[in-house]
């Protein structure tokens, strides 16, 4: 049993402040996750361990404290990458979905002045078959964009 009444600290915890563990050693380099185009999550633990139920009754407050506000730190870095990522993807999404209707809208503008022409120039049939396909693809894709 230790002859003063300080509880001997865990050195995983000591260091918990970032000034490296009670063996003196330097803190590990922060790890940051590369930019990917790719619509992935990069998540990556480094040396967490599990403490044991007899630690706890062992460490200071101090070192509880000092053990939750690294917890929370993490628990705050991995929300803001989960919400950077969610954000650029909603971003993604909604650019891609601006240019669908550009897209859209450019071909069913280029069909109904090429039935307009069609039907002057005296070739009514073609026109109505263009026309009627038109017609339909434009009826479908309103119908889903008011479905949804």
């Amino acid at each position: 049993m230790p002859e003063n009444d300080e509880k001997p600290g865990n050195p995983e915890i000591e260091g918990a402040d970032g000034s490296g563990d009670a063996s003196g050693k330097p803190p590990a380099p922060p790890v940051k996750p590369p930019r990917t185009a790719t619509p992935i999550q990069y998540n990556q633990q480094i040396n967490i361990q599990q403490i044991p139920s007899t630690a706890w009754g062992r460490l200071s407050s101090d070192q509880i404290t000092a053990l939750y506000d690294l917890t929370l730190q993490h628990m705050d870095r991995s929300e803001s990458r989960h919400l950077e990522f969610a954000m650029d993807q909603a971003g993604k999404q909604s650019a891609f979905q601006k240019l669908n209707v550009l897209i859209g809208g450019g071909v069913a503008l280029a069909g109904i002045a090429a039935t307009a022409y069609l039907g002057v120039t005296g070739h009514e049939s073609v026109a109505i078959a263009i026309a009627a396909s038109l017609a339909t693809l434009i009826a479908v894709v309103v119908g889903k964009l008011v479905a949804n």
